[in-house]
């Protein structure tokens, strides 16, 4: 009976949240289309803003997941066991009471 509630409530979301993709296709995801010379000097600035975020994040994802691969755990199991063990750390300053 759960399940079916479930199901229900999925697909009473999706059928409510229709109108909201009701919209026309080519502003949907962009800017409109330009007409006078500074609209498409601003189209033109939106797509080189779009461009260089898109650069960044693929560069960043790129990095993220090279850290990830590189430094997980079953690399390090198939280290010696001298190079797995982690150096010992001083203590620290030690304040008077």
């Amino acid at each position: 009976m759960e399940r079916v509630s479930r199901i229900t409530g999925a697909l009473l979301a999706v059928g409510l949240s229709c109108p909201a993709f009701a919209q026309d296709a080519p502003a949907r995801y962009n800017l409109q289309a330009p007409v006078t010379g500074v609209a498409e000097q601003i189209h033109d600035m939106h797509t080189l803003m779009l461009l260089i975020c898109l650069v960044i994040f693929i560069g960043v994802f790129s990095v993220m997941f090279w850290a990830v691969l590189r430094h997980r755990k079953s690399r390090v199991r198939s280290l010696p066991i001298s190079m797995r063990t982690p150096r010992s750390r001083s203590p620290g300053p030690s304040f008077p009471s």
